[in-house]
């Protein structure tokens, strides 16, 4: 994976140079989180504000159509909580010896935060239905580098009859490759400046079915569902300095 990862930078930034018109550096704030297919009454999400910093390149095929990429950093937080409480049957051996039907409750409560580290290659048309106005839409690849998904679960076992918390770190059950689409829309201003509303979907799960199998959880489909709103500068332009050169000539 590591090797494929950084084979994959060396190209994109060889790509720009070679041949791209534009390009560029962006920043900005970015806002996600897995978002489950389906959320259980007693959990809830809240994503934190983060950000990202990235190099981005276009390659023009006409004046109003582009191909774009690059590579972005992106950090992503959130924290959630989980509260459950249930009863189980479970069948046991009576003082007697004979088998019993009982009735087992529990209460649990998991509080957790996730902070993960994404290296993203975005692979992109870009549409200009004006001159300074693009729309842009395709498909991403994102490497996760570095995280930690932390917590402490309390689980509380009949009328307090026992009680345990336990620590835990579900990064290390995480898919370190995400895929998915994104897209957005942004202005580019005469001199360089450009600002853009991104948004991207995975169409992978986070964590895998066999993770909520093997801790005999209900398997909750999660996928990154991100919103990044960024500023960044074009510091190379081919088109302007083409026509600067016909000019001065």
């Amino acid at each position: 994976m590591k090797y494929t990862l950084s084979l994959a930078i060396v190209f994109v930034i060889l790509f720009n140079v070679a041949i791209a018109q534009k390009m560029g550096i962006r920043t900005g704030a970015i806002i996600g989180a897995p978002i489950p297919t389906i959320v259980d009454s007693g959990a809830t999400g809240n994503p934190i504000i983060a950000y990202n910093i990235g190099f981005c390149g276009e390659v023009f095929r006409k004046k109003w159509f582009a191909v774009s990429t690059g590579i972005n950093y992106e950090r992503q937080f959130s924290s959630y909580t989980s509260l459950i409480d249930r009863t189980d049957t479970s069948l046991i051996q009576n003082v007697l010896g004979i088998p019993t039907m009982v009735n087992t409750y529990f209460r649990g409560e998991v509080n957790g935060r996730m902070n993960l580290h994404y290296l993203t290659i975005p692979a992109e048309v870009v549409i200009y239905p004006l001159k300074h106005l693009r729309i842009q839409v395709g498909t991403y690849a994102a490497s996760l580098i570095a995280g930690q998904d932390t917590g402490l679960a309390h689980l509380v076992i009949g009328n307090n009859f026992t009680t345990s918390n336990n620590r835990y770190n579900n990064f290390p059950e995480m898919r370190k490759l995400d895929l998915g689409a994104s897209g957005g829309i942004g202005f580019d201003f005469p001199f360089g400046l450009f600002i853009d509303l991104r948004l991207s979907r995975s169409f992978r799960v986070l964590l895998q079915e066999d993770f909520f199998y093997s801790n005999n959880q209900k398997v909750s489909k999660m996928y990154n569902t991100r919103a990044s709103l960024g500023i960044g500068y074009f510091f190379y332009n081919r088109n302007n300095t083409a026509n600067k050169e016909d000019r001065a000539g």
